[in-house]
């Protein structure tokens, strides 16, 4: 019991350690706040990329529509050339007919 009693108690050095935690804490802040910022950049190209996107797939869509209303004009003009051309099959089939 005599070694226990004279023993000398060193004191845990909690200000070394406070001190050492808190630059590890602010390191680790930076680091993450840089990160956070290099996020937001990131973000923010990836949202201008969208729109620009999105931009050409409305002139895309523009693009088909004025296509489909070409394509319905040609149609119309095929009907109109193939329903003059029935017409002159069965004139000449009656003139043949004769």
């Amino acid at each position: 019991m005599d070694e226990i009693s004279t023993a000398e108690i060193i004191p845990f050095p909690t200000n070394r350690m406070e001190q050492l935690g808190r630059e590890r804490l602010a390191r680790a802040l930076a680091k993450l706040q840089v990160a956070a910022a290099e996020q937001e950049t990131a973000v923010a190209a990836w949202r201008s990329e969208l729109d620009r996107l999105c931009d050409g797939v409305g002139t895309l869509a523009d693009s088909f529509e004025a296509y489909g209303a070409h394509l319905e004009s040609a149609r119309r003009g095929v009907d109109a050339v193939n329903a003059q051309a029935r017409r002159l099959e069965t004139w000449a089939d009656g003139a043949l007919s004769r």
